[in-house]
């Protein structure tokens, strides 16, 4: 049977992992996590956000079900109160240079949008 990647996974290859990386050890928080790494909670954010999960318990259920999905992505299961004490503690100015990154990206693969809107980029990494 051929191997095919799903469309969550072809968006996720849109974000270098090293310039990922890079902004982790810039905006990082002094120690390194365990278990649950920040490209973790990432795939489970970008998931949530992706699918509509109106909450916390319903996008960690939804993605532990799916754990052949998750190893092909490279992220791992993660228990609620983990992901909320990582949403806590961990900086949103990470998140907000991830962002501009992905932006200056979008910017160079599609130059017919203006210097003023956002908008193009933003559709699937907006706040609800």
């Amino acid at each position: 049977m051929a191997h095919r990647n799903t469309l969550f996974h072809s968006m996720l290859n849109f974000i270098p992992r090293h310039q990922f990386s890079a902004l982790e050890n810039q905006h990082g928080t002094g120690r390194k996590s365990r278990k649950f790494s920040r490209w973790n909670q990432f795939v489970h954010l970008m998931f949530m956000q992706l699918t509509g999960r109106k909450s916390l318990r319903d996008g960690i259920q939804s993605m532990n079900s799916r754990l052949k999905n998750l190893y092909h992505i490279g992220a791992r299961p993660v228990s609620r109160s983990t992901f909320a004490d990582a949403n806590n503690s961990r900086p949103a100015s990470f998140y907000e240079a991830l962002f501009e990154r992905v932006y200056q990206r979008c910017r160079l693969i599609s130059p017919s949008i203006s210097s003023n809107s956002k908008t193009s980029c933003t559709v699937w990494m907006r706040q609800p």
